[in-house]
């Protein structure tokens, strides 16, 4: 049995670490800045130079522990660093071939040494080997770049080298001569508001809400190298990740494998540290720009539903006072805003000159008992009161409890909610509802809308059906002279205006004044009521007669009172005979009035008539 050696294509592989193996042509700046970290050096330079010709160098140098041994460097996989640095960053052993994907020229130069690597000259030759010479430089590392690919740029190089030198928070940077400043990546910008700081396995860093629900995205970094964008909509943030926490691509770490690992990472940062946030600012109106989607994507309605605060609908006044205000200032107004708003008093007036305070006395008669009154009188100082006591101005504290919690109006038995939009265009369902005594809540944002809906089942009022219902219920009652009179009287009232086949009953009337949101009584309210009508019969209240200044006896003649119990109640009388009366619509109140009239004149002739033909009157 024969046996096979496996054996490696060094010149494949050179190929490949130009064509494909590193995504980012630029790879070799990452790699320069992370060979200096891991020498222990303590500040790193880079040196470019223009040739005649207008070819480029550039030159790295770093003062960190130099190159022990040259095959380390130039044998693929093999990475000469220390135990420690092996554990604890797991070098692959190929970042110095990265170098290949933009120059054709290497020099490296340490200890007194110097190797040259030309991969045009072993492209042609077939031979990978590395010329070695003696070197002047001895303390640190420096590697020169010749030779550059057309697709380089310089102006792109020295923008890449600073963007990345920024991150090194342990080594100072510079480019011909410019230090480069690092800037603190785990430090949350002064102008966020809102951030949470993240801490779990060896991830460290902050996040906090994006300027949209769109857009967001978290910024991973690895050994002070930024490697990719976490995706994460409605989130920014910056976060260092170590590789127990993310596997990130060989050989570059430039992206993430989307493994368990990952799943979990994006879990735990999600339910440990995007909700709390989330939750923690939910009464903020920056939230309001992207509700929608956070509620979707982050957040149930019992992760906020007890977190949120409620305006209560107390009177139109209220109304008015939300409905002036453009619909995006008032869901965007702070909590301190809104309850100024909406517990705001007039101001007390401050006195202009000092006054006395003197004792007024007012004399009663006729008694004739002096009192010290104490009052306080609100008339101005140049009015007939003598030095009007005036009382101390008082401040007038905002409520406490002006914003209600979801707990609160459960107990209120909470049914119905408007949003900012249906102030003004409901304004007369809000004032029957609230002089019904039904409660209503403000909803100023989508979270409001969601949490009261799901938690206490309510209903939009722009949703309902509204309804005023009068019920009347007649029950038999035993009819007294007055209720029989009045029923006369109604009678004649409707002869004078020729209304005929119309029965008139007497009885106990009972009457509620319900209110009806999508067909469900939802306020009932009991009223008097003495007149009622329901198709040709006319209903009279025994209850209100017999209370009435109608005068208790079967005498046909017609007395003034009577007329006064009819004018009293012509709200009624106008309800009962609408529809009866042979006449305009719009002319129904004038023409009962005429026929009430024709029967005070009746009254007046016939009372007329009675004393004149009275004993007394003879002469």
């Amino acid at each position: 049995m024969s046996e096979l050696q496996i054996k490696t294509d060094i010149i494949g592989q050179l190929k490949l670490f130009r064509s494909s193996t590193f995504i980012d042509p630029y790879a070799f700046i990452q790699e320069a800045i992370q060979n200096s970290q891991r020498a222990k050096a303590s500040k790193l330079q880079v040196l470019t130079d223009v040739h005649s010709d207008g070819s480029y160098e550039i030159t790295f140098i770093d003062d960190g522990a130099g190159l022990s041994d040259p095959e380390d460097l130039f044998t693929l996989t093999k990475t000469g660093w220390d135990n420690d640095t092996i554990e604890s960053e797991q070098p692959f052993g190929i970042g110095f071939f990265s170098c290949m994907a933009m120059a054709n020229k290497v020099e490296v130069e340490s200890k007194g040494k110097k190797y040259s690597f030309d991969y045009e000259e072993i492209m042609a030759t077939g031979t990978p080997s590395v010329k070695v010479e003696d070197s002047s430089f001895e303390d640190g590392f420096m590697v020169t770049l010749k030779s550059f690919v057309p697709d380089f740029n310089i102006h792109t190089f020295i923008v890449r080298f600073k963007e990345a030198a920024k991150l090194c928070l342990s080594l100072k940077c510079s480019i011909d001569g410019e230090s480069i400043l690092p800037v603190d990546y785990l430090r949350p910008p002064e102008t966020l508001k809102h951030y949470r700081k993240v801490r779990f396995g060896t991830v460290n860093g902050w996040i906090g809400p994006s300027s949209s629900s769109w857009e967001g995205a978290i910024k991973i970094y690895h050994q002070d190298r930024f490697v990719t964008d976490l995706p994460f909509p409605g989130i920014i943030g910056a976060l260092s990740v170590g590789l127990a926490d993310l596997t990130l691509r060989a050989p570059d770490r430039r992206s993430i494998i989307e493994d368990q690992k990952y799943q979990d990472f994006k879990s735990t940062l999600r339910e440990s540290f995007v909700k709390p946030l989330l939750i923690k600012m939910i009464q903020d109106p920056e939230l309001n720009v992207y509700q929608t989607d956070i509620a979707n994507m982050y957040l149930s309605v019992d992760d906020y539903a007890d977190k949120l605060r409620y305006v209560m609908i107390s009177s139109l006044d209220t109304v008015d006072r939300l409905a002036n205000l453009d619909e995006y200032d008032l869901r965007h107004m702070t909590r301190e805003e809104l309850l100024d708003l909406i517990e705001s008093t007039p101001d007390p007036q401050e006195i202009e000159e000092p006054v006395d305070l003197i004792e007024r006395t007012i004399e009663f008669k006729p008694s004739n008992r002096a009192i010290n009154t104490g009052s306080v009188y609100s008339a101005p100082l140049a009015s007939s009161y003598d030095n009007p006591y005036v009382g101390p101005v008082k401040e007038v504290k905002a409520k406490s409890k002006a914003l209600r919690t979801l707990n609160n109006l459960a107990k209120k038995r909470v049914l119905y909610y408007v949003t900012p939009r249906d102030l003004a265009t409901h304004r007369n369902i809000i004032g029957e509802a609230l002089n019904a005594g039904i409660p209503i809540v403000l909803a100023r944002t989508e979270l409001e809308k969601r949490s009261l809906e799901s938690k206490l089942r309510a209903i939009r009022v722009s949703d309902v059906t509204y309804a005023k219902k009068l019920e009347i219920r007649v029950t038999p009652d035993k009819a007294s002279l007055k209720a029989r009179r009045v029923g006369r009287l109604i009678g004649y009232l409707l002869k004078k205006m020729e209304i005929e086949n119309i029965d008139i009953k007497l009885g106990n009337i009972e009457a509620r004044h319900n209110i009806l949101l999508s067909g469900d009584v939802v306020a009932s309210t009991p009223t008097r009521l003495s007149i009622a009508r329901e198709n040709n019969t006319i209903y009279i209240d025994t209850t209100s007669v017999n209370r009435s200044r109608v005068l208790n006896m079967s005498d046909d003649r017609v007395d003034i009172g009577e007329l006064f119990f009819l004018m009293g109640r012509f709200d009624e009388l106008r309800e009962a005979l609408t529809g009866l009366i042979k006449c305009d619509v719009s002319d129904v109140d004038s023409y009962i009035i005429k026929s009430l009239a024709s029967i005070e004149a009746s009254w007046i002739v016939t009372n007329r008539i009675a004393q004149e033909e009275s004993p007394s009157n003879e002469p």
